[in-house]
């Protein structure tokens, strides 16, 4: 029986005779038979995880140069139930709203620095220590949800999905000021707990009481959850609204408060795995985002799991965890082992057969977010008032951006040409997310891949820039392929997981000297003499080249959306199948998107090395990838303007402000953004643009239909004689007026 349907048996006689039958909504034409008590669909759901990840441990037993002993194997199984316990937290978020829960990490990160601080500084016993630290992730995270994320209801997945970054930066200046409050901020390492006395060893490995916990705790919650869910008239609530949230309200499922009490579970159970993480690898502290590193595993888990099945994520999640462990044991420490997740995570979402259930519905279809920016109407754009103010701002803007450096001194134009390369990576990012609908969110990887190889070519091989930069770009076109083949398969969110794993990848690893020695360059990336003229050491003459390259990147990109290819790339975006049956090749555009914006990213990347002197793995990390989406987000996903816009806004606040109160502006501007305009700032641009134009048409007498007030049809109907009158439309028409269609 569907969870709906079962939701109607449970309501009250008279309230379930005032409901419309469930019956008339589902899909399916009968109730399926109820569930026998002792059901073990667990074992065939789960058969194919354990399956195939025995047959993995057994190949690297095999390939590995060191062969992984039961400890250390044992311990991975540790490692794997905290994983599994932030997996089961994002599991809970996405049943009830349909997102991958990005502020999920620092939630529980809130709640551990609290539980360790009141243990070292205000000598609170453990126990008692723990269930503040629980509770306080638990009310941090039914807070955010209550006075945020309900404002997002109705509103894309996409945004809600944004939204929780913005939430995560939020959650981090918070957990700084709550570590300050106490004098101190948490240590790295782990710590001695009353349960650290209990020890085993197994195979020269010592188990202490701490990892024994963790074991134990990880199936009692799966067991208690699922039956919660399963055996309470609110967990048959909370399955129903994962169903269908609209036909849940119908049958009077309070599917507002069912968000808020999973919030709140999955904020306590984030909490609890981050606290009883703590002594046993150490606590991550710092005022900087942590989540993509932690969040990583948990999320292969979740994906792995279709964000649905919580047993699957579980097996999953202690799979990923002897992997991880057999890998570091192998190679000294080495971070492959992101390498071997995100080639996981793709491998099981392609071999994985696609499901019309829940995870399904959080496929981001739907892009009404994304705001179009109309040319100016021909018969306006012909008029001298139109145009002497286009070249009166185009000449205001260009007079800021060239005459800058005559009132900044050089260091303020070192943050200028920074702000300046980003704002190419964030058209980047415009082509890809704004024009094809792909959600990236490791696009600063493809930044780093493409600094690390012009700068390898130039500061190595001696190969002069500008041939290096284009070569750069070239690898950052072959790196976006390769995430566009995996694209084609894999969709939504379950794509932009696997774009950010692919961005923790490039971090850790390919751009780790100590680990992966192919890409980094071995001498100092000097900034070059351009044709034998032009040196760009002076921060002037750098700042002028970056502004360049961000002039011809806009020129190229705005040539690509006038053409032909952006039209196909808008229509692929708004409905696939309506756009392969005009003969539009989806496969084809999507992967054209994915190298254009490659190449772009790279190009901004072999800036970036000169600009910095270096190619280090810190400066490419996969928060700058979130980072960077945040500013396509604020300036506007279909705007160029407004991406130009929107990382000026998020940069310079970095460099002008400290890094806390930096993080806080980058989060609380997200969030206002969305909440006051979607649109962004490049909406707020053209709106009053448009107001402009208005008024110069009302002037004028010029009507044009795509400039007519909108607010008139709140409060009458429009009449369309009037409207034919007012444009001159009569039997003799005036000479001076017109009427504009477009």
């Amino acid at each position: 029986m569907t969870e709906t349907a079962e939701v109607e048996q449970r309501l009250p006689g008279r309230r379930r005779r005032d409901r419309v039958r469930w019956s008339r909504f589902s899909t399916t034409s009968r109730p399926a038979p109820p569930a026998h008590p002792l059901d073990r669909s667990w074992v065939r759901d789960s058969a194919w995880v354990i399956t195939g990840f025995l047959g993995l441990i057994l190949l690297l037993r095999l390939v590995l140069p060191v062969t992984p002993s039961i400890g250390v194997q044992l311990y991975g199984v540790v490692i794997g139930c905290i994983n599994a316990l932030v997996a089961i937290g994002l599991i809970l978020v996405f049943r009830s709203n349909r997102i991958i829960n990005f502020a999920q990490a620092e939630i529980g990160i809130f709640g551990a620095i609290l539980f360790e601080n009141l243990m070292r500084s205000a000598g609170l016993p453990w126990f008692a220590a723990l269930l503040v630290g629980v509770a306080a992730s638990a009310a941090l995270a039914g807070i955010l949800e209550y006075t945020l994320v309900r404002r997002f209801a109705k509103a894309p997945r996409l945004i809600l999905t944004v939204v929780t970054i913005g939430l995560a930066q939020v959650t981090v200046v918070l957990t700084y000021l709550m570590a300050n409050r106490f004098g101190r901020v948490a240590a790295s390492g782990g710590f001695e707990t009353p349960l650290s006395d209990i020890k085993i060893t197994i195979t020269n490995v010592i188990f202490r009481g701490d990892a024994l916990i963790l074991v134990i705790t990880a199936p009692l919650i799966v067991i208690s959850l699922n039956v919660f869910l399963k055996r309470t008239d609110f967990g048959v609530a909370v399955r129903a609204a994962a169903e269908s949230g609209d036909r849940a309200g119908l049958l009077g499922v309070p599917v507002k408060r069912v968000s808020t009490v999973m919030w709140i579970v999955a904020g306590g159970i984030g909490g609890l795995a981050t606290i009883l993480r703590a002594p046993v690898v150490g606590l991550i502290s710092g005022s900087t985002l942590q989540g993509p590193g932690l969040l990583l595993r948990a999320l292969a888990a979740a994906v792995i799991a279709r964000m649905d099945n919580m047993r699957t994520a579980v097996l999953a999640a202690i799979g990923i965890g002897i992997v991880e462990q057999s890998l570091y044991l192998a190679y000294g420490g080495s971070p492959i082992s992101n390498v071997v997740f995100v080639a996981i995570i793709i491998g099981a979402l392609i071999i994985q057969r696609p499901t019309a259930g829940r995870s399904e519905d959080g496929d981001t279809s739907t892009w009404a977010v994304v705001d179009e920016v109309r040319a100016i109407p021909r018969a306006l754009a012909r008029l001298p008032e139109v145009r002497i103010g286009r070249v009166a701002i185009a000449v205001l803007v260009g007079g800021l951006v060239l005459g800058y450096p005559l009132i900044a001194t050089p260091s303020k134009e070192n943050l200028a040409s920074a702000m300046t390369i980003y704002a190419i990576v964030a058209v980047s990012l415009v082509v890809l997310t704004g024009w094809s609908g792909q959600i990236s969110l490791g696009q600063f990887g493809i930044v780093g891949l493409g600094a690390a190889v012009a700068a390898r070519l130039s500061a190595d091989a001696g190969v002069d820039f500008l041939l290096a930069m284009l070569i750069g770009g070239v690898a950052g076109s072959l790196a976006a392929l390769v995430l566009g083949t995996a694209a084609l398969r894999i969709k939504g969110f379950f794509f932009a997981v696997t774009s950010l794993g692919f961005a923790v990848a490039v971090e850790t690893y390919f751009l780790n000297v100590s680990y992966f020695r192919g890409l980094v360059p071995v001498n100092r990336p000097e900034r070059p003499i351009l044709l034998e003229r032009f040196d760009l050491e002076s921060e002037t003459a750098f700042y002028y080249f970056a502004v360049t390259m961000l002039a011809l990147v806009i020129v190229m990109v705005r040539g690509i959306r006038r053409s032909r290819t952006g039209r196909a790339l808008l229509a692929v975006r708004d409905n696939e199948k309506a756009a392969q049956s005009y003969g539009i090749n989806r496969a084809k555009n999507k992967l054209l998107a994915f190298a254009v914006s490659g190449y772009i990213a790279g190009i901004a990347g072999a800036l970036f090395a000169v600009h910095q002197h270096a190619v280090s793995a810190t400066a490419y990390s996969a928060n700058e990838s979130l980072r960077v989406f945040s500013m396509v987000v604020i300036g506007g996903l279909g705007s160029v303007p407004g991406a130009v816009l929107g990382a000026v806004f998020v940069r310079g606040s970095s460099f002008l402000l400290s890094p806390q109160l930096a993080i806080l502006a980058s989060g609380l501007g997200l969030l206002v953004v969305l909440l006051v305009f979607p649109g962004g700032l490049g909406r707020l641009l053209f709106t009053a643009r448009d107001a402009a134009l208005r008024k110069v048409a009302e002037r004028r007498g010029i009507v044009v239909p795509s400039l007519l007030r909108d607010e008139r049809t709140d409060r009458e109907p429009i009449d369309v004689d009037e409207i034919v009158e007012h444009a001159g439309l009569t039997e003799e028409p005036a000479p001076e007026r017109e009427m504009v269609t477009s």
